[in-house]
């Protein structure tokens, strides 16, 4: 958008980009308040948005609009006089400038942009305060790092921007700097990830966008760890707080006091985020953690650091640029060896007061919290490793359970050799015991069987030798685990004397390991009656032990144990059961089993392509978890397998397995489950066909909420909590009890306390919708009322994206569900919102079901023979999915047969750095022996 010409606002020589609803939005809160203050971080584009807003103002409804420059008045005491003088307006009755300018604009209707208010905030809101009371007709919108403070206004902060507009003001930029330069698939994703990296400021994306004369857009991404010295303009006529990115960050600091400078510094330490617990702990000198608060509250409001709310808690974070400014400023300092000294006993005592908790029924609250602090936890093993090895060693032991949790495997094991290589690690001491265990557990549940036997030994040697008859029990366990696998009986004795001391202290999580592997054992040697007993003693003590997930594998290995008695049906129906109990707690490792057991019923039903289908899924879950098959599986697998392969052609073979390998993890059990009743399903609406819906919520992208016709914009919800019991429910349409509802909102409060504050946010929502019926109670759950015919876009999403995919996977053609389905997805769940964790399955499953529906879309579109339409797709995939091994390669597929091959082998060598850049790893055989297969210019 081009800016109207407007005489009294500066002209811009280069195209205002995006921003289109910022702009409305702006304008819409003018039409509603008479002081409208942009805030934001510096460069966050406050100024353009200003004179982009004025000038449609002034363009179409013949405003006049004034604008007053406030950044090179140093002196507060004459503000009033800059302003005057920079609008022609004279004291020639002695009125002083802020008489003189209430005189000339008492009458008439103006809207005055005070541009950079924030090095004279008290003067500026003083006087603004003044001017707006001496003249009814007048309307100030403000550009400022912090709202002015007066009664009447509204500080609306400038958002990053969006994706698609940074990419686009990029490639603006980029051609004013070198006019050759153009958008490509292959310089897209770069592109993408170096405005993400800037946090999608406009000044920054800028600047960087400016280096493509010199440089190539993944050498400038190659250079973002030092981005100070990388975003420098050279631009004459630039503002010099603008020409480079640390002037316009040192223009925001000079501003700060010196506690707030001092803690600014010192909150670069942390990556990914982090609480105001965290903040006191880490950033706070002895005795002063009070004083953080108040601090931190100034940095947010000054918008160096970034608030958002989840689970009734703060979480604040900043900017990558201003982290990496104040991490400088800190080293300068001499206090960041300090500072992450204290970082990594923070995230320390976060491990240890998790730890215990990982084998109980707390273990979803604690892994919550754990993941939430990923980055920083990270961050604390790699600085300790270096720098306190006695920290790192012990950090490492405490993070076992985590790591097997969370499926982070490799990660785990890569963490935990570390640690034992470590000279540290040489005494056999407590911490040294368990590093060796959190080794062993996942090289034992990778069937990594030679390492994981010496680790667990040392560790069962250690643990006796200091009396820890819990770390005893449970390295006992997972040793009798590794002789289990490979059917050794002596694995027997190890778990027998481990199941004895889970007994005595009624350690549920062990005692239903101990059975159930005792349970494989059984099993393996044909001691087929043995075996369903220790299982069904496993599912005993999983049922109570009271999660999903820990049920779920009880019940496929006592499926197992009951196929080998010869009950087709029955172990069927355990393997369905245990799949859907997993699906909502999931493990990974026995995702992959499961659909392999259920190729197993497949496969002697005789429903060979549905066998092969579900091996190859649960092999391709195998492969990214980096899992083998257990012994006494593969040696059960194996003559399935050779019936499959008799039965079938190779081609049909091969086809079936690729096809299953292609299914995402949500698709496969999807497949596997499209008979049974899911025990979890997303939000399902029913909605009316006789009048158009009362309450319309949609979720998928930018947040639009529409109660009567009516939409309740932000400033509607003046409760965020309200806003987010809306949304809770609309993603259980079945409703919630109280109790639900207080768990997901006040965790830690008493009974008595949920139902006081139950209440009153439900008042606060009944207060915003205007509707005092807009929830319902059904018996002693609580819903949005079916009478309102609540439309929620997500649920549609789900049914349309399911019907679509399942009918895919029929060989049919479902062409308007796939369209339907992608129209609807505007953008991720909940996007930009401030929800609490509850709603991250939803979101994660939503958006991996979005991934699916793109594929499926793309390859109709090249069975049809349009190769540009399956492009633009899978380039959307990749973008959205950016390791989806199997859409590169289709997308590189499409390329060569559109003749672009050299297109294709360089998406190729991207995507290969991309992956050893960002995980360390190396491409799968497939995606290399296509790239041999396109150089060679074979079909593809």
């Amino acid at each position: 958008m081009t800016q109207p010409l407007v005489p009294d606002l500066p002209v811009q020589l280069s195209r205002f980009v995006g921003r289109a609803a910022e702009v409305a939005e702006v304008r819409r809160l003018l039409g509603e308040m008479r002081l409208v203050t942009l805030t934001g971080a510096g460069g966050s584009g406050k100024t353009r948005l200003a004179i982009e807003a004025a000038a449609q103002l002034a363009h179409e409804e013949e405003r006049e609009v004034a604008w007053a420059e406030l950044a090179g008045v140093s002196d507060p005491s004459l503000l009033a006089h800059a302003v005057a003088e920079q609008l022609g307006v004279r004291d020639e009755r002695g009125a002083g400038a802020t008489g003189a300018l209430v005189a000339r604009w008492r009458d008439r209707s103006v809207l005055l942009v005070l541009d950079n208010c924030e090095h004279l905030i008290d003067a500026a809101a003083q006087w603004v305060d003044a001017l707006l009371r001496g003249c009814p007709g007048v309307s100030v919108l403000a550009t400022s790092r912090e709202p002015l403070g007066i009664a009447g206004e509204r500080a609306w902060m400038v958002p990053s921007l969006a994706a698609t507009d940074a990419t686009q003001l990029f490639v603006e930029r980029a051609r004013d700097a070198a006019p050759a330069f153009a958008l490509s698939p292959g310089n897209t994703p770069t592109i993408a990830e170096i405005c993400s990296r800037l946090d999608g400021l406009p000044l920054a994306i800028e600047l960087a966008a400016a280096r493509v004369k010199l440089l190539a857009p993944e050498q400038i991404l190659a250079r973002l760890d030092d981005s100070f010295r990388l975003l420098t303009s050279r631009a004459r006529t630039a503002v010099p707080r603008h020409k480079t990115l640390r002037a316009t960050i040192d223009w925001s600091y000079a501003l700060l006091s010196a506690p707030e400078q001092a803690l600014l510094d010192r909150l670069s330490v942390f990556r990914g985020g982090f609480t105001l617990d965290a903040a006191e702990a880490v950033c706070a000198d002895e005795g002063a953690a009070a004083e953080v608060l108040d601090v931190l509250g100034m940095l947010v409001d000054r918008s160096l650091v970034v608030m958002r709310e989840a689970h009734g808690a703060a979480r604040y974070a900043l900017l990558e640029t201003v982290r990496q400014y104040a991490a400088e400023r800190l080293a300068g300092r001499g206090d960041t060896a300090t500072l992450q000294h204290r970082h990594a006993a923070c995230f320390a005592a976060l491990a240890a007061a998790a730890e215990p908790h990982l084998v109980t029924q707390a273990r979803p609250i604690w892994l919550e919290r754990l993941e939430r602090d990923i980055d920083n936890v990270r961050h604390a093993l790699a600085w300790s490793r270096e720098a306190d090895p006695e920290r790192f060693l012990e950090l490492v032991g405490r993070l076992c359970w985590f790591w097997f949790s969370t499926g982070f495997w490799s990660e785990g094991r890569r963490w935990s050799e570390s640690a034992l290589a470590l000279p540290v690690a040489a005494s056999p001491t407590r911490a040294r015991a368990s590093a060796l265990f959190a080794a062993g557990v996942i090289a034992s549940l990778q069937d990594d069987a030679a390492p994981a036997r010496v680790w667990l030994e040392e560790a069962v040697a250690i643990a006796e030798a200091h009396g820890d008859a819990r770390l005893l029990a449970y390295a006992r366990n997972y040793l009798g685990l590794v002789f289990v696998s490979q059917g050794r009986s002596e694995g027997e004795t190890l778990v027998r004397e481990a199941l004895a001391w889970f007994a005595e202290n009624d350690d549920l999580y062990g005692l239903r390991l101990a059975w159930l592997l005792l349970g494989a054992l059984y099993t393996a040697q044909g001691s087929i009656d043995r075996a369903l007993h220790a299982t069904e003693e496993g599912v005993a003590a999983a049922r109570r032990f009271g999660l999903p997930r820990e049920l779920g594998i009880a019940l496929q290995m006592l499926g197992s144990a009951v196929l080998r008695a010869g009950d087709l049906d029955r172990a069927a129906r355990l393997f369905l059961d245990s799949l859907a109990a997993l699906r909502a707690d999931p493990q990974h490792l026995f995702l992959a089993r499961g659909l392999e057991m259920l190729g197993v019923v497949a496969c002697e039903r005789g429903a060979y392509t549905e066998a092969t289908t579900m091996f190859g899924a649960g092999e391709a879950i195998r492969e990214r978890i980096g899992a083998g098959t257990m012994p006494a599986d593969r040696a059960y697998f194996t003559p399935r397998l050779e019936t499959l392969r008799a039965a079938m052609t190779p081609a049909d073979f091969d086809a079936g397995w690729a096809a299953g390998k292609r299914l995402s993890l949500e698709a496969a059990l999807d497949r596997a489950l499209a008979g049974r009743e899911p025990v979890a399903t997303a939000p399902v609406v029913a909605t009316s066909l006789a009048r158009a819906p009362q309450l319309v919520v949609r979720a998928l992208g930018p947040l639009e909420i529409e109660c009567g016709g009516r939409r309740l914009d932000a400033d509607a919800w003046t409760s965020g909590k309200a806003k987010e019991l809306l949304l809770h429910l609309a993603c259980h349409p079945a409703g919630r009890t109280r109790e639900q509802i207080g768990l997901v909102f006040w965790p830690d409060a008493s009974t008595a306390q949920i139902k006081n504050s139950f209440h009153v946010l439900l008042h606060r929502l009944r207060k915003t919708i205007e509707r005092a019926d807009v929830v319902h109670l059904d018996g002693e759950r609580y819903r949005l009322n079916p009478a309102l015919d609540p439309e929620f876009d997500a649920a549609r999403f789900e049914t349309l994206a399911v019907r679509a995919l399942r009918a895919v996977r029929a060989s049919e053609e479902p062409w308007r569900e796939l369209d339907d389905a992608l129209a609807l997805y505007r953008g991720d769940l909940f996007d930009g919102q401030n929800v609490g964790d509850w709603s991250l399955d939803l979101h994660q499953r939503l958006r991996r079901m979005h991934h699916d529906v793109l594929a499926a879309a793309a390859d109709l579109r090249l069975q049809r023979g349009d190769v540009g339409g399956a492009v633009e797709l899978l380039e959307r995939l990749t973008r959205a999915d950016e390791f989806r091994e199997e859409g590169h390669r289709q997308l590189m597929r499409c390329y060569a047969r559109a003749g672009q091959r050299e297109r294709a082998l360089q998406h190729h060598e991207w995507f290969v750095a991309r992956l050893a850049q960002r995980l360390d790893a190396p491409p799968e055989p497939a995606t290399v022996a296509l790239r041999d297969r396109i150089r060679r210019g074979e079909s593809v």
